[in-house]
């Protein structure tokens, strides 16, 4: 029985050394597989800084893009603001000038009125 005993304390020496080799193993596996997780994570962390960045540009371009349209917008309301004032001075004038027209058409008819009937021009004289 010592034999087998002698065997049983053997074998789980050598199972031990076996686990504890594997286990240290396993162990330096896992550190490596640390480092090259954190460097990735790292990488990752910096790009999004550098997305965080162009996303703040973007922002920035937006706003801007904004002001301008706001700015061209207020513009295209002023020129159209003035065309409408042109067109009502433009409309006067037309109506200005056919109301000259038809006075003075009324001065001729009068003055051959007056002619015919022998009336003096009360602002000639």
């Amino acid at each position: 029985m010592t034999d087998t005993n002698d065997l049983l304390h053997q074998m789980r020496k050598i199972v031990r050394e076996e686990v504890e080799a594997e286990a240290k193993i396993t162990r330096q596996e896992n550190s490596l597989s640390w480092v090259s997780v954190s460097s990735k994570v790292e990488r990752v962390e910096n790009r999004l800084k550098n997305v965080e960045i162009s996303n703040s540009r973007l922002e920035q371009g937006q706003a801007r893009l904004e002001t301008a349209g706001e700015a061209l917008k207020a513009g295209q309301d002023d020129i159209r603001e003035q065309l409408e004032t042109k067109t009502e001075k433009a409309d006067i004038q037309d109506l200005k000038a056919e109301v000259v027209k038809k006075i003075k058409d009324h001065e001729t008819r009068i003055d051959d009125l007056e002619k015919e009937v022998g009336l003096p021009h009360p602002h000639k004289h």
